[in-house]
């Protein structure tokens, strides 16, 4: 697992693991968290949980440990105004004016001066009395402060804000941090924000602009959006958003406008991916009721605006697979074609781009991408296709609810796709209390797998154990090489390389690189077939009483060539997929195959959901405007899709999810949604 960047690690810490070889890492550096690959950031995130869950005790503690273990963190302002308040909310006032008169020390306190005040005052109505020498000031600027609060914010709400204001001058585009502070600025509060003169200049201000700007932009009010960004704009003229609100004041005319109907449709039409773009495309057509028409494909070109029997207006814009073009034609849609919704991308790099216009500009988006982030991103983008985490998901919990298995190996290709999901599944493994033992990567492409094979049938190298691999990267980080050798033997010292037994084997790669694998480890007598007739001779022959591994992998395997060059030897095997199509034999099957000579595949699968999403939506009345539409989404109920019925979560994900198959007399068979049902 790739871990990040650490602080230097105290090589005591390291002596006190080989001292005692059975307990293991996590446990003899538990009070170390920087040994554990904790940074700052994840440090304060913690004590922030605490915080906001008011286990202040706790708080007080977590932000005390980061003060020592990162005397100059980036968040150390928030860090100590955190102690200001945690130790108030325990009734510790005492203690929370010591670390006010530390906070009156630092170099940044002139910056400060209305917060300092804010909590100065909080502090005297607790003691009681303005005689308090670090409340002098109080007297004087409570007054101004409190003056300048159109509404009054919480104390609790006050410290989160800030809190939230810290963390985003470290990452202003922290996706989890911005949910949040969108969830924490109703309409009180950003008006509080907007004109309390203690958040100027503060990115939490700057985003309650940003609110207010998008509520007028909703409603059609397009002399408050440029009156409100204008006085945005001479608030932060260097703000982290200007260029945003500069296209909004710019454009607000134009954004404002919508044409009920229209949608636009954002796919790779040409360059390395145009034959996914067209055959995606045409799905989306066939759900919409349009007749393709031959000489589309035979030229290879689409019309640009295509009109449905059902009323909708469609607009086809090319990405070219290039994420800032498509960026640039997913503002065109939304403020010059005036679209209601956006359908695409299914590219992994372009989908991010349209999601994020979409959620600037209040715009529905039906996503077709796998991207793990999108409907992180905000309300507006409900995707339609199955994030590939979701497949780990599904396996890690079959194998655990319903195998009983608690010990995994993990062989996987470096490229980006198998780092993600190899590191993934050691996520949800350990989320459900099992754990991943042998962790090894092999090269992209690589077709000999002697050295692995002998790995994993019983011959493990330290390098292949992620506890060792956890403490090495950690000892790597101290500065002297001598330090970084005695860390290291410590690190071996704490590893039993005796003790690699797993349940299950999970190969995050395409089948034809699992049909070199395979045989290798067959090789090394290392039994991953559960056919009864294979089993019976492995064990005549070497006398082994040994249980079949069981094999695990994702969608990548499930081909029939997989089967057609391993036979037997996968029989058992679990895969984790998309939802199948169910409906083939159907009229928008037929033609589908008709028009490319194949199966609908699982973008084809996906674009025709959207399309029905679309019929569906637009199907009933007083949708008028984005906001009436996102609304429709979010409560539009079970569709009829290509695969199966399906709905839309809170979140903008879809009720799908990925489904479980199993190799069984060489054939794919899918397990059915039945707790009880076991693995033959």
């Amino acid at each position: 697992m790739k871990l990040k960047s650490i602080a230097l690690v105290s090589v005591l810490a390291f002596q006190a693991c080989a001292s005692t070889p059975k307990t293991t890492l996590g446990e003899a550096l538990v009070f170390n968290p920087k040994v554990k690959g904790q940074d700052d950031e994840d440090a304060y995130k913690k004590a922030s949980e605490y915080r906001d869950q008011q286990r202040y005790a706790e708080a007080e503690n977590a932000l005390s440990q980061i003060l020592k273990d990162f005397p100059k963190t980036r968040y150390r302002k928030a860090v100590m105004f955190d102690l200001v308040f945690v130790n108030h909310a325990q009734g510790l006032n005492q203690s929370a004016r010591a670390w006010l008169a530390k906070v009156r020390e630092e170099d940044w306190a002139g910056d400060e001066h209305d917060r300092i005040a804010y909590f100065e005052g909080l502090l005297r109505e607790s003691k009681g009395q303005a005689e308090d020498p670090f409340l002098k000031e109080a007297d004087e600027t409570k007054g101004t402060t409190e003056a300048n609060m159109t509404n009054s914010l919480a104390p609790v709400v006050y410290t989160e804000l800030m809190s939230v204001n810290e963390q985003l001058r470290v990452d202003p585009s922290n996706a989890s941090l911005l949910a949040h502070l969108d969830q924490l600025l109703n309409v009180e509060r950003t008006s509080t924000l907007i004109r309390d003169n203690t958040f100027d200049g503060s990115i939490v201000q700057e985003h309650a602009y940003l609110k207010r700007i998008r509520s007028y932009l909703a409603s059609g009010e397009v002399e408050s959006l440029k009156a409100i960004g204008s006085e945005y704009m001479s608030k932060h003229p260097q703000g982290v958003l200007k260029e945003l609100v500069a296209k909004y004041t710019e454009h607000a005319g134009s954004l404002a406008r919508v044409d009920k109907g229209r949608v636009g449709i954002l796919l790779p039409m040409s360059g390395d991916y145009s034959r996914f773009g067209k055959s995606t495309f045409s799905a989306l057509l066939l759900a919409l009721g349009v007749e393709i028409e031959p000489e589309w494909l035979e030229d290879g070109v689409f019309p640009d605006s295509i009109r449905t029997s059902n009323g909708l207006e469609i607009l086809l814009r090319d990405t070219k697979g290039d994420s800032a073009h498509a960026e640039e034609l997913a503002f065109d849609l939304i403020a010059n074609g005036h679209v209601m919704a956006l359908v695409g991308d299914i590219m992994v790099d372009t989908a991010p781009m349209i999601a994020t216009q979409a959620e600037n500009y209040g715009v529905p988006l039906l996503a077709l991408s796998r991207e793990a982030s999108l409907t992180e991103i905000g309300q507006w983008t409900f995707r339609l296709a199955t994030p590939y985490a979701s497949q780990n998901k599904a396996l890690v919990e079959y194998l655990v609810n319903n195998l009983g298995h608690k010990r995994f190996a993990v062989l996987y290709p470096e490229h980006p796709y198998g780092l993600e999901m190899s590191e993934d599944f050691r996520r949800q493994a350990e989320s459900l209390g099992a754990k991943v033992v042998l962790l090894k990567s092999y090269e992209h492409n690589q077709t000999t797998f002697t050295k692995e094979a002998r790995i994993f049938a019983g011959k493990p190298e330290l390098s292949a154990l992620p506890e060792y691999q956890d403490c090495a990267e950690s000892a790597e980080t101290l500065l002297s090489k001598s330090d970084v050798q005695e860390a290291l033997e410590a690190c071996e010292a704490s590893v039993d390389l005796r003790d690699v037994r797993y349940d299950a084997l999970y190969i995050p790669d395409n089948f034809k690189s699992v049909s070199f694998i395979i045989p290798a480890l067959v090789a090394e007598d290392l039994l991953v077939s559960q056919s009864r007739g294979i089993i019976g001779a492995f064990r005549q022959t070497t006398s082994s009483r040994m249980k079949p591994i069981q094999l695990v992998g994702p969608h990548l395997w499930y081909h029939k060539d997989l089967l057609r060059r391993l036979k037997g030897q996968v029989e058992g095997a679990l895969i984790a997929h998309n939802p199948l199509i169910l409906s083939s034999g159907d009229e928008a099957s037929e033609r589908y195959e008709e028009l490319f000579d194949r199966e609908p595949d699982t973008l084809a699968s996906v674009a025709y959901d959207a399309g029905k999403v679309l019929l569906k939506a637009f199907a009933v009345s007083g949708i008028e405007s984005r906001e009436d539409l996102r609304q429709r989404l979010v409560t539009i109920g079970e569709v009829q899709g290509w695969h199966r019925p399906f709905s839309f979560l809170e979140n903008g994900e879809n009720t799908l999810g990925a489904e479980l198959s199993q190799v069984q007399r060489r054939d794919f068979v899918l397990i059915e949604d039945d707790s009880k049902h076991e693995l033959n």
